[in-house]
């Protein structure tokens, strides 16, 4: 088993991307089956298995070769200037971002007007999933597993690496769906720019996680500012 992994080790990000889109989908509709069709449950029962599902199968892995296509899971090493930094650059992000749309007249996204719109339950929930379930399932996913970055702070990439990051950044611009409007879409490739630079600079997913947060946080007071 572990010569088998190590000789396929690089097919192991596609098929830990295919689970997590399954057991994404599938188990936001167990979540909308036991408790109820909304769109919180679906999301924030998704989320959180398909973040099981990659913490378990990154481990187990591990934990039959070390030189599997996958690396060990980081908190990695955050500085204040690298949170400042790129902080700052995605606060700028979604700042243009809302001066385009207002000096355009484009209008707000109806998946934003319909959350801040939910019952008072279900927008905590949504809360609860947007801040912080989701940029754990989502930064597992793309800026861990099909990156391939080293566990390490700013380590040398090759050309293979490179292309892994801006496939996976694309990636996630792409299955952000929901969204209708160009400028959205892109300030979503901007997040995963912005998250993966993080990933890369710290080593770890703790800023990765935390910027993701930011970025929905940021998101929902623009549209409140609206």
């Amino acid at each position: 088993m572990k010569n088998l992994l190590e000789k396929f080790g690089g097919f192991l990000a596609l098929l830990l991307m295919v689970g997590w889109f399954a057991i994404q989908t599938f188990g936001g509709q167990a979540g909308t089956a036991l408790f109820g069709n909304s769109t919180p449950v679906r999301l924030f029962a998704g989320h959180t298995l398909a973040a099981l599902f990659l913490w378990v199968a990154i481990r187990a892995v591990l934990s039959r070769s070390e030189k599997a296509g996958v690396k060990p899971i980081q908190i990695g090493i955050v500085r204040r200037n690298d949170v400042l930094i790129l902080g700052g650059l995605m606060l700028a992000g979604y700042a243009l971002e809302r001066f385009y749309t207002a000096l355009f007249g484009i209008q707000a996204e109806t998946y934003m007007q319909d959350l801040l719109s939910l019952p008072s339950w279900q927008l905590a929930l949504m809360l609860v999933t947007v801040i912080l379930v989701a940029p754990i399932s989502e930064e597992l996913l793309f800026r861990h597993v099909l990156p391939g970055l080293p566990a390490e702070p700013a380590p040398k990439i090759g050309q293979g690496i490179w292309v892994r990051m801006i496939l996976s950044a694309l990636l996630f611009m792409l299955v952000h769906s929901q969204y209708q409007q160009t400028s959205t879409l892109l300030l979503m490739l901007w997040v995963a720019i912005v998250c993966t630079a993080a990933r890369w600079k710290t080593g770890g997913l703790a800023l990765p996680v935390g910027l993701h947060g930011f970025a929905s946080v940021l998101a929902l007071g623009f549209q409140l500012l609206r």
